[in-house]
């Protein structure tokens, strides 16, 4: 197998603390951007509100009957 890959650790002033080895059979692989921006855009959409509301036919203004005809036939 090939080297373990170290990742650093740093305190919150940039120092670093200690060192972490991680697999590179897991750690190893390339970045796939579609899953990211999958996941990233996701995470984007869960943070709304939803608080959006539309009017209904209940709540239209207005009577139940069509006012005038779609329309006008005319026979020549």
């Amino acid at each position: 197998m090939s080297e373990s890959i170290a990742l650093n650790i740093l305190d919150s002033k940039g120092a670093q603390k200690s060192k972490l080895d991680l697999d590179p059979v897991v750690f190893g692989k390339g970045v796939r951007e579609a899953v990211v921006y999958d996941s990233v855009r996701y995470q984007l959409l869960k943070r709304r509100a939803g608080t959006h509301s539309t009017l209904t036919k209940g709540t239209m203004k207005g009577g139940g009957r069509k006012p005038w005809k779609q329309k006008e036939f005319r026979l020549k």
